[in-house]
């Protein structure tokens, strides 16, 4: 399905890969503010763990239990008695690496996994885990420490990029994962700590990365994920500052985004057991049902737990 995707035809980009990107961007300068915010580290731990674990444990029991015996090939008890049923329960809630299926479930589906979305948890809660240095190192290093957690990152990025074959393809995987999203958060903690550099010219930085992001996508394709990793945080951060009464929706509706996520996957693969094929539908229903799924995740899970244990 992602080969049909307009974007990847163009620049060979697809549209989740922007929005994880854009993700840890946004993680990145918020997460900072919380640790800045946070009396000790016990609190931000525990901060970090209500906003992520409720909601994930919720959506694994529920694609266990609820999707996995309405939609599996084997019959129901088969289904409850197989061991894979239960790996693949507690391995995600725990965010340990997976084959991300269960048995008999979307067998059928160009790709069977059931949740696609969850690997990138896992690389959120050890950018999460790196932050815990910035209590301990004083806060006139923040900035230096940042900026050279962010060149490591992405100096992993240029090696594996220029000696593929230099580790096993497995572990090259789990490194390039880990680097390019590390380099990303990185780039919102650097836009957290220097405001004063980027803020004075909000208004000209995202016209000027948006045509810079385009005229490259068109005449330099290939430079597109190099190009990115500098240009995308600025067009974000500076799209993100503008105000508009559009863009408030979210005070009004919640934070809906974690919820969104992790939804997401499951719902484009129960659309795509149902037959809904044609990608131009599938990507208007599962928005819609993604976004449903957001806001009841929010407003019944999530919100129970970070404003109890004020986690904001």
């Amino acid at each position: 399905m992602e080969d049909q995707e307009p974007l990847k035809r163009l620049a060979g980009m697809v549209f989740s890969g922007i929005g994880v990107s854009g993700f840890f961007v946004l993680r990145g300068m918020v997460i900072f503010q919380s640790v800045i915010n946070s009396a000790c580290v016990g609190i931000f731990i525990r901060k970090r763990f209500w906003r992520i674990f409720p909601g994930l444990a919720v959506v694994v029991l529920l694609s266990t239990f609820v999707l996995g015996p309405l939609v599996t090939e084997l019959p129901p008890l088969a289904y409850l008695r197989n061991s894979a049923t239960y790996q693949y329960l507690f391995k995600n809630i725990l965010l340990i690496p997976s084959g991300n299926l269960l048995p008999g479930v979307f067998h059928n589906n160009p790709r069977p996994e059931i949740n696609g979305s969850l690997w990138t948890l896992r690389y959120e809660v050890l950018c999460y885990a790196g932050m815990l240095l910035f209590f301990v190192i004083p806060r006139r290093a923040h900035k230096a420490w940042a900026l050279t957690v962010y060149l490591l990152s992405l100096s992993g990025m240029l090696l594996l990029s220029l000696k593929p074959g230099i580790v096993s393809a497995g572990l090259a995987y789990h490194l390039d994962n880990l680097f390019t999203l590390t380099t990303y958060f990185y780039s919102g903690v650097l836009l957290a700590l220097w405001p004063q550099v980027w803020k004075p010219h909000v208004r000209i930085l995202f016209p000027a990365s948006l045509v810079l992001l385009t005229l490259l996508m068109w005449l330099l394709p290939g430079s597109m994920s190099w190009a990115s990793v500098w240009i995308y945080p600025l067009l974000l951060i500076s799209f993100g500052s503008q105000y508009s009464p559009v863009l408030q929706v979210g005070a009004k509706m919640g934070d809906i985004s974690y919820g969104t996520y992790i939804y997401a996957y499951p719902i484009q693969q129960l659309l795509i057991a149902s037959g809904v094929h044609e990608v131009g539908w599938l990507l208007f229903w599962s928005l819609l049902c993604s976004w449903l799924a957001g806001w009841c995740s929010y407003h019944f899970v999530e919100k129970q737990f970070i404003y109890r244990k004020k986690a904001r």
